[in-house]
């Protein structure tokens, strides 16, 4: 079995153990669900995307950091709402450092690879602005629901509140800064305490209107 197979196998088995132990209304791997981008304060970079769909317990929901301390919701603060060039806002500093250090993230491994990724994010930001909806981008539908890959990444606390999960930064950054009201996300770690009071069906996931296995 390659890993690519043996990580949709894990995948699976996850699935059905949350459904078996859940019902159909229990978390599940990709999951597309919908917040309101102001909601998602706090971050944690514990889990990956893997995780999508675990249930877990314990306190790692209360070791988070503030998302607007974040580097990459900074410079999009300086960038849209202060008026400064990207450059000025500091990102052709820290990238050509982490360049340097052979730290590559995101696939940029030079400047004009930088420039070219942030004036996108320049188009992507004027497309909301003028009224674009934010969709879920590689989606597709099966029995359980939508399942949304790469999507910006939100695990819920015990509270059944959004946690960001450090993936998806300056889609989310931008969402904020534009006070969007509701979003698509894909749905990280569930608290084990959520899932037993119930406070994180608070998010408005998408659904299949009837289950092929309760048939």
């Amino acid at each position: 079995m390659s890993p690519t197979e043996r990580e949709r196998a894990e995948q699976e088995a996850r699935d059905q153990a949350n459904f078996e132990a859940y019902g159909k209304l229990a978390p599940y791997f990709r999951a597309c669900i919908y917040i309101n981008p102001m909601d998602a304060q706090r971050s944690t970079e514990v889990f990956s995307r893997n995780d999508s769909g675990r249930i877990v317990d314990g306190d790692w929901d209360l070791k988070t950091t503030r998302f607007h301390d974040s580097s990459k919701y900074r410079f999009c603060h300086r960038h849209f709402v202060e008026g400064l060039s990207w450059k000025d806002a500091g990102v052709d500093a820290h990238f050509l450092k982490r360049i340097a250090d052979g730290n590559i993230v995101d696939r940029l491994e030079t400047l004009d690879d930088v420039r070219a990724r942030y004036a996108a994010l320049d188009a992507l930001y004027e497309s909301f602005r003028s009224g674009a909806p934010f969709k879920p981008l590689q989606s597709r539908r099966d029995w359980r629901g939508t399942r949304y890959r790469d999507g910006i990444y939100i695990h819920v606390n015990r509270d059944g509140k959004p946690i960001f999960g450090c993936a998806g930064y300056h889609r989310l950054a931008i969402a904020q800064i534009l006070r969007m009201e509701k979003i698509p996300a894909q749905l990280g770690v569930v608290h084990a305490l959520a899932l037993s009071s119930g406070t994180w069906r608070g998010f408005d996931l998408t659904r299949t209107e009837e289950d092929p296995r309760e048939a």
